[in-house]
């Protein structure tokens, strides 16, 4: 992409001079970091536009100020489908792997020792099938 903010535009823009604010006074405080940078790395979409604008301009720049915008929202979705994952992983470890089909599919062996110390909770469609969802063990 842009690597260097050319005063063809910047000078005169006073988006450029938003984006110098936001990136100053706001960004550094708001507690989460862009999820574009946070997935592929590199530049925040306040650097890249800022770079777009500097370089062609609001109006010549819209179309990859969209589409940076589009790509953004794709990373911020695959991050909390990360962290949705991860987070199941730890609550519901003998569910992790399940995909709606279980390669366990008799457990009756293996939860007969622990019977009423821990409650799994697979989601809404049970991933073991001789084990109820919500069944206590």
């Amino acid at each position: 992409m842009l690597n260097a903010i050319s005063t063809k535009h910047a000078s005169r823009s006073p988006f450029i001079d938003m984006i110098n604010f936001y990136q100053r006074f706001i960004s550094p405080y708001k507690g989460f970091r862009c999820a574009h940078a946070a997935w592929h790395g590199g530049n925040s979409c306040s650097q890249a536009i800022k770079l777009i604008i500097a370089e062609q301009g609001l109006w010549a720049g819209r179309d990859l100020i969209k589409q940076r915008f589009q790509d953004c929202k794709m990373a911020y979705q695959q991050l909390q489908t990360n962290k949705e994952e991860e987070q199941k992983e730890k609550r519901d470890p003998i569910c992790s792997d399940c995909a709606g089909d279980c390669a366990l599919n008799n457990l009756s062996e293996l939860v007969a020792p622990f019977i009423g110390t821990k409650r799994y909770d697979c989601g809404s469609q049970c991933c073991i099938t001789s084990l109820p969802c919500g069944f206590d063990f």
